[in-house]
């Protein structure tokens, strides 16, 4: 091609002593030694084509994953479909999202544009680093992380970004969380997930049909567990036929939900889809927490929060809000410090309760069949003045009654034998 290129390009009639010919060589040298080291640098598949299983949207979005590796994972998920039957899949996902405590586990999803790693290893915007957005949200209790399918590669990016920190915990408390790619609807996707390092799958139900059940039974095959994602109650039914471990509802109405909610076994996971709007202010921070509460009530074991961890917010403090808020056991009203026996002598009223704004508490009565009994070491304490009748604090003098779980427990441990 070279020689061809500068026979072409010359001229016909050459004068004696032209230098034409060594020049063109010079520059077609030039450009190629230099582009063939550019080729070089170019990721796998670009150079060298993707597997023939894998279609040629795949081959874009897998860019940073090694083609053998997915093709070995295709390959098992294909046997297991021939086979129809897999290796059961250890259920750490639903483990996470459905607790055995019956409290509510909150998974957050992440965007797939956000940064993977930053100048400064300090800085807690980007995935990797001691400070970073994966290990903040591994300590900030977050259940499970998502990250969308997106056409650019970049989800597998930050799926591998996010792998490599959570295996980082191993050994540790907490340890490493799993993540999720969803959006997927086909087995070779579902290779990707797998050849990055993903733990679960969200099928969409919508765009595989009855393809679901294949589908499902390759996922396992690759030891992924199955999430159905479903926006309707029909959609709901199709994954737990297919055998999806888990099912995430997507809906706008809390009405919806329901509806999803209603025909799904009891046992299995159940996840309601919770997105944020970061542009209406704290109003939608609010109902998002309020919605994702009264759907826990509603059965749901979990709530999936979406649009809270983007490249746009570069900031962590919202999704640990919500997280925080969401699985609060804290009562709705207004918090609540007993001024005790300690406090008397600062001149604050034995037993006599007060709001943290200052202003007097209402009192409130005893727990049915609770006779008003102090513990006769706190009768001692408190005989230079009783409490009022009304607001007897029931021995809880010493402690803060914030949380409703605290509060109980204090009680009956003051409780007498």
């Amino acid at each position: 091609l070279l020689s061809e290129a500068v026979t072409m390009l010359q001229p016909k009639q050459p004068q004696a002593g032209s230098f034409v010919r060594p020049m063109l060589q010079f520059a077609l040298l030039t450009c190629f030694f230099v582009g063939s080291h550019s080729f070089a640098g170019l990721p796998l598949m670009l150079r060298t084509g993707a597997p023939a299983s894998i279609s040629s949207r795949s081959a874009v979005i897998t860019m940073a994953v090694d083609p053998a590796k997915v093709e070995k994972f295709v390959s098992k998920g294909e046997k297991a479909v021939d086979a129809g039957k897999a290796k059961r899949v250890a259920g750490k996902l639903q483990k996470a999202m459905n607790k055995p405590s019956g409290a509510v586990s909150v998974a957050v999803e992440c965007s797939a544009a956000l940064p993977l790693k930053a100048d400064d290893l300090k800085a807690c915007y980007q995935i990797a680093g001691e400070n970073g957005i994966s290990q903040n949200l591994r300590a900030g209790n977050a259940g499970a992380l998502w990250i969308e399918r997106s056409e650019d590669g970049s989800d597998i990016d930050a799926i591998q970004a996010f792998v490599k920190e959570q295996n980082s915990a191993k050994g540790d408390f907490p340890g490493p969380v799993i993540v999720v790619r969803g959006g997927v609807s086909s087995v070779e996707e579902a290779a990707e997930a797998a050849a990055a390092g993903a733990g679960a799958i969200g099928i969409d139900m919508a765009s595989v049909g009855a393809e679901a059940e294949d589908l499902v039974l390759a996922a396992k095959g690759m030891e992924l567990e199955c999430v159905a994602v479903a926006r309707s109650s029909e959609e709901a039914a199709a994954g737990v036929e297919a055998d999806a471990g888990l099912v995430l509802a997507i809906a706008e109405a809390e009405a919806d939900f329901s509806a999803i909610r209603k025909g799904l076994p009891d046992k299995m996971a159940h996840i309601a889809r919770v997105e944020v709007a970061l542009g209406a202010g704290d109003e939608s921070l609010d109902d998002a927490v309020k919605l994702g509460r009264e759907l826990h009530s509603s059965g749901y074991t979990a709530v999936l929060l979406a649009g809270l961890c983007t490249d746009e917010t570069n900031s962590l403090e919202l999704p640990f809000q919500a997280i925080k808020e969401i699985t609060s056991k804290r009562s709705s009203k207004v918090q609540v410090k007993t001024i005790g026996v300690r406090d008397a002598q600062a001149g604050g009223a034995v037993g006599l309760a007060a709001a943290t704004s200052g202003e007097a508490a209402p009192s409130e009565a005893a727990p049915a069949k609770v006779k008003k009994v102090r513990p006769a070491n706190l009768k001692k304490k408190a005989a230079a003045k009783k409490t009022p009748v009304g607001q007897d604090t029931w021995g809880l003098d010493e402690y803060n009654m914030e949380d409703e779980e605290d509060y109980d427990a204090a009680f009956y441990e003051k409780m007498p034998k």
